[in-house]
């Protein structure tokens, strides 16, 4: 009874990980996208070095490391 208990509890903390990743995810790429936004907003080509600043600050490896 006690063990059952146990891995629900393991089995619903897991899930809640899984979401939270999920959302972590998520802010980050909304957050990349709205910086990308401002950036374009300025008129002109996104400069590499600004792109590869936003993915830095929403927490995106770079891809080209």
């Amino acid at each position: 009874m006690i063990d059952d208990r146990l891995r629900r509890d393991e089995l619903r903390l897991r899930r809640a990980q899984e979401i939270a990743d999920g959302l972590r995810r998520r802010r980050a790429e909304m957050l990349e996208e709205l910086q990308l936004s401002a950036l374009r907003s300025r008129g002109g080509p996104i400069p590499l070095d600004a792109y590869r600043a936003s993915r830095t600050i929403a927490g995106i490896p770079d891809d080209a490391g």
